[in-house]
């Protein structure tokens, strides 16, 4: 049986209360219900409510019985089970009644409170979700429905709210919420991501340690841990989700990576998944090393969660059985591969599907339960298809937006009971599209996260286009509610790979994100195969090192195409005789204190036009045409001044003039650098 119970003083004042209602709050006024888990559930006017237990936890109340005046409703906004009456909710608003609720998927017992202020009920929830109604009746019941739950548990035996509920309550979670708040904002110059690819080793790992190159700790911790040490790299968040349902740690819910081998794998792969499993055979798990590791070097370690990967869409084999078992949880089937766009990701999961979400609180539910880690990341951009509708290339609808901030609610009470349990923090981070806009597009309310205290870390961006990344608008709304913000940047962008992941590029991108006021950086899918400059200076935007801004090359073929601002990005087509505008690019850096300082070496333009020959070209930087132009072949080279470059962003256009009778192939601007060096 699960009680619920007032506590403390306010079961003390509601006592009169409660005898003075007893004719309008009798037994006959609480009609019974029939929940679809097929046992009925009866309201008491006493103190305690009792709901009687239920095989498995009761699913939404579908057929209700006597709704007369007391009218009871379901909590259809938290897709559970929640249940008052709304002159009980009245009543529990005017005296502060505090209920408890044991939930066997979390483990823990829950606070719901009701405060009333004489002219507004304000229903607080344990993830210190607010929600604030006007006293109307509707309202009193749709206050209620977002306020007291009733779950069976199919336990013989629960802890008593007694236990809980006492005078040392309020005291533990302000303790606990100063401590997560300091977590939170712990220094994090740089976040290391390398995106699972552990797992799969580098090329010094391959000639280091042979083979096997993960057959020990030391060989597997060498492939990428120790490249960390003595950078700016303060806190590690490791994914080891490999084709959704697979993992590199041992699971307990979901599939061990070494399931994925197939005996025509390719040596490589085989001999690197067949080390895992030699570390796992021997106690060890990929995990737990990292973890270890992170410790003992005193950087955070945050489980980094691929919340819906498609890896397995580019190679079916690699499904993993959970997919191969539920092809009707998939947005797609396997001849979609060949249709192109969206359809190609045809295994992404359907979040729209019960399920699907279940799954992911399951596995998630594993970690917690199993590694103390400092927090879980929500790689949300692994892969941002969650619903039919952004399949089919529309904008999510609000029902699917409700369902995944659904998800997030849950996910964050998952961590809040793990907090509990560990008395310490545990926190929730997540990476997104690095707009708003694009954030919404797929189903996901990050204002409305942030709103509702969900997130303690925030992460947007792919990080495809490093050098113009819109981060500005998520980092000061981060900053609005209090959350640190890490813009992402990635090592596959076009214009890092193009640019052979110059560290002046690495530098640029963040000097243009500490300008807007992010609190850090995160370093995604930089491949590091021994001690890496970039690591060791990405994370100081006051370090004189040389930077080289721009603006970025045109990213395609990815499952992220939908969400990244490429708009501007190069190639730009010219047309002769037509002044041409680029996209504004950011500069970070603070040239002129630079040069105050003595720093400042030089400051240089270079444009590449492609198929240029001898056609006239004038440039314009902000407003001011620019002499001194040196041509050398395709490239355009000019020295510029500190006065000419803004602090923030800066438009370059050009004009081309009349071709030649020989120079009749199309022209396009192919790059746009600006590279600022320093002395010494």
């Amino acid at each position: 049986m699960v009680s619920f119970a007032l506590s403390g003083s306010s079961a003390r004042a509601s006592s009169g209360i409660l005898s003075r209602s007893s004719s309008r709050l009798s037994r006959r006024n609480y009609p019974q219900f029939v929940p679809s888990g097929g046992e009925n559930v009866a309201l008491s006017p006493e103190n305690d409510l009792h709901v009687k237990s239920c095989p498995r936890y009761l699913g939404i109340f579908k057929n209700v019985r006597n709704l007369g005046e007391n009218r009871m409703i379901p909590d259809r906004h938290h897709g559970s089970d929640f249940l008052w009456d709304a002159r009980q909710t009245l009543l529990a608003a005017h005296t502060g009644l505090a209920a408890m609720m044991y939930d066997h998927r979390f483990g823990t017992l829950k606070v719901r409170r009701l405060k009333y202020d004489g002219r507004s009920i304000t229903s607080i929830s344990e993830c210190g979700v607010q929600r604030t109604m006007k006293p109307t009746r509707r309202r009193f019941m749709q206050a209620a429905a977002g306020t007291l739950a009733a779950q069976s548990v199919g336990r013989s035996s629960l802890m008593t709210p007694s236990t809980v509920l006492g005078d040392t309550t309020a005291e533990e979670d302000a303790r606990l919420q100063k401590a997560r708040r300091d977590a939170a904002h712990r220094p994090r110059r740089v976040i290391y991501n390398d995106d699972g690819c552990a797992v799969w080793g580098t090329a010094a790992a391959w000639r280091n340690y042979g083979k096997k190159v993960n057959d020990t700790p030391e060989s597997f911790l060498g492939q990428r841990m120790a490249q960390v040490l003595e950078t700016h790299v303060d806190s590690v968040y490791f994914c080891t989700t490999m084709w959704d349902d697979r993992f590199s740690h041992v699971p307990q819910v979901g599939e061990f990576v070494t399931e994925s081998l197939l005996n025509d794998d390719p040596i490589k792969m085989r001999e690197l998944c067949l080390g895992f499993k030699q570390l796992a055979d021997g106690g060890q798990d990929a995990m737990q090393l990292t973890l270890d590791f992170c410790r003992q070097h005193k950087l955070e370690f945050m489980w980094s969660y691929r919340v819906n990967d498609i890896h397995d869409a580019i190679e079916i084999r690699r499904l993993a059985t959970f997919k191969r078992e539920n092809p009707q949880l998939l947005l797609g089937q396997p001849d979609d591969a060949s249709k192109g766009g969206q359809a190609r990701w045809w295994t992404a999961l359907d979040f729209a599907a019960e399920p699907v979400r279940q799954r992911r609180l399951d596995i998630i539910a594993d970690v917690l339960d199993r590694y103390d880690v400092d927090g879980i990341d929500l790689d949300f951009c692994r892969t941002p298809i969650f619903f039919r509708s952004t399949m089919q290339g529309q904008p999510a609808t609000p029902d699917e937006i409700a369902l995944m901030s659904d998800l997030v609610r849950k996910i964050r009470c998952q961590v809040l009971a793990a907090s509990r349990r560990r008395g310490r923090p545990v926190l929730l981070s997540a990476r997104t599209p690095v707009t708003l806009e694009r954030s919404l597009y797929v189903g996901m309310d990050v204002e409305g996260w942030l709103r509702e205290g969900l997130l303690d870390v925030l992460v947007p961006g792919q990080g495809y286009v490093p050098l113009t990344m819109p981060a500005k608008e998520l980092v000061e709304l981060g900053h609005q509610y209090d959350v640190p913000v890490y813009p992402c940047i990635c090592g596959t962008a076009k214009t890092l790979r193009t640019y052979e992941q110059k560290p002046e590029i690495w530098r640029a991108a963040a000097s243009n994100l500490f300008s807007y006021g992010a609190d850090g950086v995160m370093v995604f899918n930089l491949f590091p195969d021994e001690p890496s400059e970039t690591l060791r200076t990405i994370g100081d935007p006051s370090l004189a090192a040389d930077r080289m801004f721009g603006i970025d090359l045109f990213y395609s073929g990815s499952d992220v195409d939908h969400v990244i601002p490429r708009e501007g990005t190069l190639p730009v087509a010219i047309q002769v005789g037509t002044r041409v505008h680029l996209k504004p690019f950011p500069v970070g850096d603070d040239l002129a204190a630079a040069e105050k300082a003595g720093q400042l070496k030089s400051i240089e333009l270079r444009v590449r036009i492609n198929n240029l020959r001898d056609q006239p070209v004038s440039l314009s930087l902000n407003g001011h045409d620019l002499d001194d132009v040196v041509r050398r072949e395709t490239w355009l080279e000019t020295k510029l001044p500190v006065v000419a470059v803004n602090r923030g962003l800066n438009q370059l256009s050009l004009l081309v003039g009349a071709a030649g009778e020989s120079a009749t192939d199309p022209l396009s601007v192919a790059d746009v650098q600006l590279w600022v060096r320093y002395n010494g």
